[in-house]
């Protein structure tokens, strides 16, 4: 419910039209005592103009209860019923490659919890980069304004947003289907193994990037060093692996410099199911 410029919630299970008694249950309570259902889509139809909190019983067997509201005043109001969480996505564009040394690179994402114990709170996570060299690739500013978020996020005791580096460039597989690519998670390096011994994989460089999939959705990281030839070999990447490598050939692809430096380029922000977040404290 939101009144003015107040929003009042209360996380729960199910909508009650009687006092809720178990926990999770919310319900709305009319100054006369009653309880009542959202019904239709105007809310002062249901309410018609009298006072109304919400109440929620919680894990102690308690009743949680809102400040006094009013129809008269209520702007929106929401009556959806177990309905699956939504992660917010959001994409931010690299535009070019740097053009001179020590240009700084910088984003910031503002973010708002609005259940919060003291409130609609906000706060501010951010990323930075200042390049080395009097060009660098846009690939690998981007690479690096990840890598500075990643290590930002390593402070929080969960990680609630995660930030992956997407190109629009065609792939090409690392390999046979044989073939495997394997990397552990938080490390840097990545091992290609030409399983039948048949140089069935593709030569990759320094400057490339590997792409964990197929799908130009899927993430990419900058390779600063690789030893892989037809015969196999390591990749040494710019960041961390986020999570364990373990694809086979056709199922993983480099990009070349070349056509990640020619196509779109974009950070992508989703938001993370917040798996510690308990709705009774």
């Amino acid at each position: 419910m939101v009144q003015d410029n107040v929003l009042y919630a209360f996380v729960g299970k199910t909508l009650e039209p009687t006092e809720p008694a178990t926990e999770g249950q919310v319900a709305l309570e009319t100054a006369g005592g009653n309880y009542v259902q959202v019904i239709g889509t105007d809310a002062k139809d249901t309410f018609q103009g009298v006072d109304f909190r919400v109440v929620r019983m919680n894990q102690w067997g308690i009743l949680e209860k809102s400040p006094w509201l009013n129809s008269s005043g209520v702007i929106s109001y929401s009556n959806d019923i177990g309905v699956a969480p939504v992660q917010c996505v959001r994409t931010l564009t690299i535009p070019s490659a740097g053009v001179e040394k020590d240009e700084l690179y910088t984003f910031w994402v503002v973010v708002k919890d609005s259940l919060s114990s003291y409130g609609n709170q906000s706060m501010m996570k951010s990323a930075v980069y200042k390049t080395v060299a009097a060009t660098e690739a846009k690939g690998l500013i981007g690479d690096n304004l990840i890598k500075s978020w990643d290590y930002n996020m390593l402070r929080e005791p969960e990680k609630y947003i995660v930030a992956e580096l997407r190109s629009a460039a065609a792939g090409a597989a690392i390999g046979a289907a044989a073939d495997t690519v394997v990397g552990l998670k938080g490390s840097k390096t990545v091992t290609v193994t030409d399983t039948g011994g048949d140089t069935s994989v593709t030569a990759i460089t320094a400057g490339d990037y590997l792409r964990i999939g197929t799908a130009v959705t899927d993430e990419i990281y900058y390779v600063t060093a690789s030893t892989v030839t037809t015969g196999g070999g390591t990749l040494t990447l710019n960041r961390p692996l986020v999570a364990a490598l373990s694809l086979v050939g056709t199922t993983a692809e480099f990009c070349s410099a070349a056509s990640v430096a020619s196509a779109a380029l974009t950070i992508v922000f989703t938001g993370v199911a917040r798996t510690n977040f308990d709705a009774s404290i």
